[in-house]
């Protein structure tokens, strides 16, 4: 027991020693000069950038547009007086308006993008003498020429949706594996026997793999503005992230998870190592998310694991019993699956809601953070689907501590309670579904 806990304190503490630095992810600019709607009437040479952050240059493209809407890519970037300070070289420019955006990759591998507009005026105006008679003042024409609008073209973009779909993927497979894990320690020691199952936890292994390396396109995409499958070259400026580290750790987890829980022997025989690739596969989501990146990642990391490892108990627990164990198992053994569910249960709903509670605080601070923005919006519906959630647990509780206790269990019994977790695991997937929507969205705390 106590080399087993020592291997949990060495897994938690490891990644805080590799990744201590506290940043806030999502970045924006704070000032430019020229400002946004400026009129000079001296073309300049440079535009600087004043960032709330620091930022990493080689993820940093800058165009210009001119009125007539060509497009300049600026070279040259360098950091100023500060990391947080950006000076971007600009050709010698004419007369007329332009548009110069600006776009990066945060910490957490989240594409950031703005833009400023200014004018140049340098023609001399000199003042001319008026004559004496109003009458005589010639009447004028005054021409205006169309401006064109500034291209909002800022190259590649990862689709939201496609991004969404491949976090939505990662974050549920990997609840499935690690549910797997403790359900088979906790739950049902023989789970890992059942072919279906093993087949299941397999392409979960595969869906977290191809979705990792979908991702990491996608920031190679982001990293250099040009679309994935002509960005290879980023692929090693991806790597260089924290988020694209994470990926590819998750890569290889998926492979050696893959390789020793459903090619090799039962996980119970290797826990040491099991317990690592549980741990790890979650600290792969926490280590790119708002645990890391906003105040107190100390704090939030570890608390973040224990979030996710609690919520993989209970819904993948959830989908395990009710799929599989309550269909192959007799009513007795059923039963008493149930019951150590039932109480796995009740432990996983304590860590999620505790954990939850204190990152809560983390990441909006207090009430107000809650109306603040579309991350307060989110864990609000969160927070509602869970509580729909734990009313549905506690009806089916109800049932198996009284009638599973009180009568003879059926067939028909055994049926009711598999249709009610199924109910239970519906609300527990749109949470998820949720979940993936927050971890990109800034929270009040780092707005």
């Amino acid at each position: 027991m106590l080399r087993r806990l020592a291997v949990l304190l060495l897994v938690l503490v490891a990644p805080l020693l590799t990744f201590s630095r506290s940043a806030a992810a999502h970045n924006s600019m704070e000032s430019s000069v020229p400002a946004d709607g400026e009129t000079l009437t001296a073309a300049p040479t440079s535009v600087t950038f004043v960032f709330a952050n620091d930022v990493p240059l080689e993820t940093l493209t800058v165009t210009m547009t001119d009125a007539t809407g060509a497009r300049t890519d600026l070279a040259g970037s360098t950091l100023g007086t500060t990391a947080k300070e950006v000076i971007t070289p600009l050709p010698a420019l004419a007369d007329g308006a332009y548009g110069v955006r600006w776009r990066l990759v945060g910490d957490d591998g989240h594409a950031i993008t703005g833009r400023i507009e200014f004018t140049v005026t340098t023609a001399a105006t000199a003042p001319t003498a008026l004559p004496a008679d109003p009458a005589a003042i010639p009447e004028t024409t005054v021409v205006t020429t169309p401006v064109a609008q500034p291209d909002d073209d800022a190259g590649w973009s990862s689709p939201d949706w496609l991004a969404w779909l491949l976090r939505y993927g990662s974050y549920a497979a990997i609840i499935l594996i690690v549910g797997v894990l403790v359900t088979e320690a906790f739950v049902w020691g023989s789970a890992m026997q059942h072919t279906e199952l093993r087949r299941a936890v397999s392409w979960a292994f595969g869906v977290v793999a191809v979705a990792a390396i979908g991702q990491l396109f996608l920031l190679a995409g982001d990293v250099s503005g040009e679309a994935p499958w002509t960005s290879l070259d980023a692929l090693r400026l991806a790597a260089d992230q924290a988020v694209g580290v994470a990926f590819i750790a998750r890569i290889v987890l998926a492979f050696v998870g893959w390789a020793l829980i459903v090619r090799g022997r039962p996980p119970h025989v290797y826990f040491d190592a099991v317990l690592i690739l549980g741990i790890g596969l979650l600290g792969t989501w926490s280590f790119v998310g708002h645990a890391r990146w906003m105040r107190w990642p100390w704090v939030g990391v570890p608390l973040d694991v224990v979030h996710h490892g609690a919520a993989a108990a209970w819904l993948g627990g959830l989908g395990i019993v009710g799929a599989v164990a309550l269909r192959r198992l007799s009513p007795d053994e059923s039963i008493e699956v149930m019951q150590r569910f039932s109480r796995l249960a009740a432990w996983s709903v304590v860590g999620i809601v505790t954990t939850g509670a204190i990152q809560a605080v983390r990441l909006v601070g207090g009430p107000g953070g809650l109306s603040d923005g579309r991350h307060g919006l989110l864990l609000i519906a969160k927070v509602a689907g869970l509580i729909a959630m734990l009313w549905l647990a506690s009806l089916n509780r109800r049932q198996v501590a009284t009638r599973f206790r009180t009568s003879v269990v059926g067939r028909d019994d055994i049926a009711r309670m598999r249709r009610a977790l199924q109910r239970e695991l519906v609300v527990g997937l749109a949470i998820v579904a949720l979940t993936a929507s927050l971890v990109v969205s800034p929270p009040a705390a780092g707005a």
